[in-house]
């Protein structure tokens, strides 16, 4: 496997284009099942060292994403039980509504504990 395919292609799966979900599930498939882990954690190292970041930041998006969600918590005493409806709400290269299941949980464990109707769940998200 050429690490410059390699390369190429993480830089494809983690692009702001707007590449169809079965595209880039297809694609990251294939990375796990052909790239082995030495060979990604080195390209992670590399683009942590020079500063590259792959992901764009989310955060404001997610912020106002997220007020189009709290009458449905609202709904659910509290908690988030609606995971399928945050497709509007990014997460690495999907969305919550795909791969957010632990931020969820982080989320409603908190609220649990705490009763706090104010937990920034952007916040949650962007620090996973």
């Amino acid at each position: 496997m050429s690490k410059k395919f390699f390369l190429l292609a993480l830089l494809l799966l983690s692009s702001n284009c707007s590449i169809i979900d079965d595209i880039i599930k297809t694609l990251k498939s294939f990375l796990q099942k052909n790239v082995d882990n030495d060979t990604i954690v080195k390209v992670m190292e590399f683009l942590r060292k020079y500063k590259i970041n792959l992901f764009p930041n989310p955060l404001a998006k997610n912020t106002e994403a997220f007020k189009n969600h709290l009458e449905a918590i609202k709904a659910y005493k509290g908690y988030i039980e609606d995971q399928k409806n945050y497709t509007d709400m990014s997460y690495g290269l999907l969305h919550v509504s795909n791969t957010g299941c632990g931020t969820i949980a982080t989320y409603n464990v908190l609220y649990h504990i705490t009763r706090d109707t104010n937990i920034d769940f952007a916040s949650i998200v962007d620090n996973f």
